[in-house]
């Protein structure tokens, strides 16, 4: 299904494994894909057969984070006992009728519809859903620690994967994989990734190990050039042996004026002329309401860039409505197949695929999207314009950061004092929905220990927009 949709992408997960979130306040979905994308990108290093429970769950959440940006899930969905459950059957169509494939159910918290609490995953078989996948997830003091993955091969259950995360303060340092490879019953060391970054506690250098046994050995290392808005403009990739350091591949972004991603290339670092090179692009268009509209998906030529994917969104409202995937056939774009989106309430209930076969378009699969719940929330009302405030004022120990979006937007919220000097990123390039949101601060820096009174200042930053408050902290 789709086979031309996600090449760009799954290219670019084998490069770009991390771009974390420097102050996790909560497993929020982005950052879980990029877990997960650690993790397999050290499997295929290590060349790991991922097993296919694993790997579904892997395509899962890749697809889901792609599709985030377009508010596929809606903005609220139901409430059960403090939790958000939302629930994917995958449907096949076989021989005119529909077949259940997989059913996928997700719990969020409540307060925060892309804060990730746990997944399942089933198959059907024999008229019946059987569980095939768990992942859970671990905090402390509000900071992801654990994520586990669990499978069940031949009728028993093991843990095959385990994430875990070490941290200074809030800013995480560390990631460690294990993984059981031959479903032994136990976890084994599989690499580490070492994060640094830059005094505004942006991520600057990755680097990541193998264990080899005894102890761990680098294979590569990655560095990352940020803009002052903390905008990602550039990954270079190095490939470590010897004591060395040998350059690979780079990739470079561009952004509009609004702060929206519109250009990620890719290069090869050619040995020969000692010089990178062009080896593919990613083009995105916006509406006036900076919705995506068009990918624009490209291979270098050695001197031109040559048309391969496009995909078109169209939206009623803020809501998609549907997404085409076209491919070029050498002198015009041709239909591949198409994602048709179906709302209730202002919830996504179905998305159904279809492929373009001898000039008419032939069900492929659906997605029924549902949730075992009692009653439903009510829509969120979008504000008119940007707005920033915090209550109490003064105040001690913590006050709480309020803040309203016209948009969706990619954020930043830093604390810094009166000489500039950023105290606490609270939040750091989150993609976040237009509406009412708000986040405490506790007096504290990025390392954990309290700050002195007096008074500190609070920015608010994406998408060409910036908003700045102050605020008075009392002993």
């Amino acid at each position: 299904m789709k086979k031309v949709c996600y090449k760009f992408l799954f290219t670019l997960v084998i490069f770009t494994i991390c771009g974390f979130t420097t102050t996790m306040q909560a497993a929020e979905q982005p950052v879980i894909v990029k877990l997960l994308k650690t993790s397999f990108a050290e499997a295929d290093h290590l060349d790991i057969q991922i097993p296919a429970k694993a790997q579904r769950i892997y395509d899962h959440f890749l697809k889901e984070n792609r599709d985030s940006n377009q508010r596929t899930l809606g903005k609220k969905t139901y409430n059960v006992a403090g939790t958000i459950i939302i629930e994917t059957v995958t449907q096949y169509w076989v021989n005119g009728a529909w077949v259940n494939a997989y059913k996928d159910i997700e719990v969020y918290d409540e307060a925060n519809l892309t804060v990730l609490l746990s997944y399942e995953g089933y198959f059907w078989e024999n008229g019946a859903w059987l569980k095939e996948a768990t992942t859970t997830f671990s905090y402390a003091n509000g900071l992801l620690m654990e994520m586990l993955l669990r499978i069940l091969e031949n009728g028993v259950w093991y843990d095959f994967m385990k994430m875990t995360n070490e941290y200074s303060g809030n800013t995480l340092i560390y990631i460690y994989t294990e993984m059981d490879l031959m479903a032994t019953g136990t976890l084994e060391y599989v690499s580490k990734n070492e994060l640094y970054y830059d005094g505004n506690k942006f991520l600057i250098k990755q680097e990541n190990y193998n264990w080899a046994g005894t102890e761990w050995t680098e294979y590569s290392e990655i560095t990352y050039t940020n803009n002052a808005q903390g905008q990602l403009l550039e990954e270079v990739l190095e490939i470590v042996a010897g004591g060395m350091s040998f350059p690979s591949e780079k990739i470079l972004y561009t952004y509009t004026a609004m702060g929206y991603s519109a250009t990620t290339t890719r290069q090869n670092y050619d040995i020969v002329s000692s010089s990178w090179m062009n080896m593919d692009k990613l083009t995105n268009t916006y509406n006036g309401s900076g919705q995506l509209i068009e990918e624009l998906f490209q291979d270098w030529a050695g001197a031109v860039w040559l048309n391969i994917h496009l995909i078109r969104s169209l939206y009623s409202g803020d809501q998609t409505s549907e997404i085409l995937y076209l491919f070029w056939s050498g002198s015009a774009w041709e239909n591949d197949s198409r994602d048709t989106y179906t709302w209730s309430g202002g919830v996504l209930v179905q998305i159904l695929v279809e492929l373009w076969l001898n000039g008419a378009w032939e069900n492929d699969e659906r997605y029924l999207i549902s949730a075992p719940a009692t009653s439903v929330s009510e829509e969120e009302i979008i504000p008119a314009d940007f707005t920033l405030s915090n209550y109490p004022n003064p105040f001690n120990p913590e006050t709480t950061i309020n803040y309203s979006l016209p948009h969706d937007a990619a954020i930043t919220l830093v604390i810094f004092d009166t000489q500039g000097r950023i105290i606490s990123k609270l939040i750091s390039r989150r993609f976040t929905e237009a509406g009412s949101h708000n986040i405490q601060w506790n007096g504290r820096n990025d390392e954990g220990n309290r700050v002195s009174s007096g008074v500190y200042f609070y920015r608010l930053y994406g998408a060409g927009f910036t908003k700045t408050g102050q605020c008075l902290l009392l002993k």
